[in-house]
């Protein structure tokens, strides 16, 4: 078994077996960790690419824009004011950046769409 961890703690984990080796596979393996960790990673990484190209930007451009504001420090009060849109809009738009990046509140989202790309503060 070889293990590959992402950045966003995703966890990959491959398996080799073989009838054909006997007893010696195990070594086999041993003898090649570094290349299978290394398939490993590569396959990890196509994996998310392709989740990521699936999603392409699951954010709006307004619940892009309210994360923005938030990661600058802003309240959904003072986010209202900037974008001059009421402060239960910015709200709904949190709750739904938050339902889509999957998290569970305001400074989680922030975190994650910077780490995905989606807002640069």
């Amino acid at each position: 078994m070889v293990s590959a961890y992402g950045p966003y703690t995703e966890t990959s984990i491959l398996g080799f077996s073989s009838q054909e080796f006997g007893d010696d596979f195990e070594q086999l393996c041993d003898a090649y960790r570094d290349d299978l960790r290394l398939i490993c990673l590569l396959c990890h990484q196509k994996v998310l690419k392709g989740r990521s190209q699936d999603q392409n930007s699951p954010l709006t451009t307004r619940e892009r824009e309210c994360l923005l504001w938030v990661a600058r420090g802003k309240s959904s009060w003072e986010v209202s004011q900037i974008l001059e849109i009421s402060e239960q809009t910015v709200v709904f738009h949190l709750k739904n950046s938050m339902k889509k990046l999957e998290v569970f509140n305001r400074t989680h989202a922030v975190v994650r769409s910077i780490q995905l790309g989606l807002i640069v503060p």
